[in-house]
């Protein structure tokens, strides 16, 4: 099915954002976190089976505030640092369809079209 090859993440960086296509393969692999994730890494959730990926120690490194990642967060934390945007099944990370992964995006937009910049 075409559904095989429709495998994303999302990276939000705090100065960009960008879609990752990823094989479920990838997410069984700690080197796949760390090219993104520079420590240990924390699961938040997000809503439903939707997760965020963070750096645990990033406040105490100092990383720089993740605008994107704290929007989509909405909860009383901020978000410093990568984060990746991905799916949770049971104990398995797995990556979103092309749906969901729009979905994220859209609720992200907020951050881009905010007048609370200047």
């Amino acid at each position: 099915s075409m559904a095989q090859y429709e495998q994303f993440a999302i990276l939000l960086q705090p100065d960009q954002v960008e879609v990752l296509q990823v094989r479920r393969s990838d997410l069984d692999d700690l080197d796949f976190f760390h090219r993104y994730i520079k420590g240990f890494i924390e699961i938040v959730r997000l809503h439903d089976d939707v997760v965020m990926i963070v750096d645990d120690e990033g406040k105490l490194k100092g990383l720089p505030f993740n605008k994107a990642a704290t929007c989509l967060y909405n909860c009383d934390d901020i978000i410093v640092g990568p984060a990746l945007v991905m799916k949770r099944r049971g104990p398995d990370l797995v990556p979103m369809t092309a749906d969901e992964a729009a979905r994220e995006l859209f609720s992200i937009q907020c951050v881009f079209y905010s007048d609370d910049d200047e």
